[in-house]
């Protein structure tokens, strides 16, 4: 006898490198079970993530204002969907009190988070993406061997737009994106770094252009400075503009930034700079990346500009 196909109310992050590191679960899931069904609780921002993962049937926005009526709605809705389960990948109130109030009667998640009754404990030594896949498995399975890679399905949903009017023309020159982590500029020479190989890009023949969520104005200047060919778009790409151009650049270099996680889901070309101690995890998840440690030469950077 068959069983019934389950239905699932994933609380997903609202970070836009952990959704996609959260579509490994939404993979396992069908995989051990075709014929469920995987909605998403969702921050409006990362929908366009949502959107191209072939594997979410549906969404669930969460309320935008603190009105009870809206609140109110909100719940009747997902009680009229008929969960079975609920998995929270975000802590916080915002996304264990829907499916609390809703009677999903299983609500798995981990520590800090509340209104659970699958409580689990991550082991230390997971990585990320391990401690993501492990909340939809059964209390004490075993995590697979392998897990599968994200793949976002984006099939060039307005990159034409996107590209012309930044003045980057996608038919001539290859496109090079630099993906640096602003938030984190601990290693020496960060900035410096990524101006040199800005540089010498464009000298060889490539479009670069800079993406990064930053706060200072200044930065994207400072990286791309006056070169021509260097298009300085940082903070001006809405987050599905950001993926429409990410799906048709021939190379991404950066450190472990959000954008650089988008690359991966979005399967290009890429070269990420981890610390030392992340290298093997994320080499395992995206296989077919190139990952070298932070403190690489910058002239093994530039052969791989070479052989593109």
């Amino acid at each position: 006898m068959k069983h019934a196909a389950r239905n699932y109310l994933v609380g997903a992050p609202d970070r836009p490198r952990s959704v996609v590191v959260a579509q490994s679960l939404f993979m396992e899931l069908k995989k051990r079970d075709p014929a469920c069904r995987i909605e998403v609780l969702a921050d409006p921002g990362v929908m366009p993530l949502l959107e191209i993962m072939p594997e979410v049937a549906g969404f669930l926005l969460l309320p935008e204002h603190s009105w009870l009526r809206e609140q109110m709605n909100f719940v009747n809705e997902s009680r009229s969907s008929g969960y079975d389960r609920g998995i929270i990948l975000q802590s916080g109130w915002r996304f264990a009190i829907f499916p609390f109030l809703a009677g999903i009667s299983v609500r798995s998640g981990y520590l800090p988070g509340v209104m659970l009754n699958d409580v689990r404990v991550a082991d230390p030594c997971w990585t990320t993406v391990q401690r993501t896949v492990s909340l939809g498995l059964a209390t004490g399975a075993e995590l697979p061997d392998r897990f599968a890679s994200p793949s976002l399905d984006n099939r060039f949903q307005d990159w034409e737009r996107v590209l012309q009017r930044h003045g980057i023309a996608p038919d001539s020159d290859p496109v090079l994106v630099l993906c640096p982590d602003v938030e984190d500029r601990t290693t020496p020479g960060w900035a410096e770094h990524y101006q040199r190989l800005a540089g010498e890009a464009v000298r060889r023949g490539w479009q670069v252009v800079l993406l990064a969520e930053a706060s200072d104005a200044g930065f994207g200047e400072r990286i791309c400075g006056r070169a021509t060919g260097c298009h300085n778009l940082v903070g001006k790409l809405s987050l599905a503009e950001e993926v429409d151009l990410l799906s048709v650049a021939d190379l991404v270099i950066g450190d472990q930034s959000g954008s650089m996680y988008l690359a991966l889901g979005l399967r290009r070309q890429v070269l990420m700079l981890a610390s030392p101690d992340h290298l093997d995890g994320i080499r395992e998840f995206f296989p077919e990346g190139w990952f070298l440690p932070l403190e690489t030469d910058s002239a093994e950077i530039v052969s791989v500009l070479e052989d593109s």
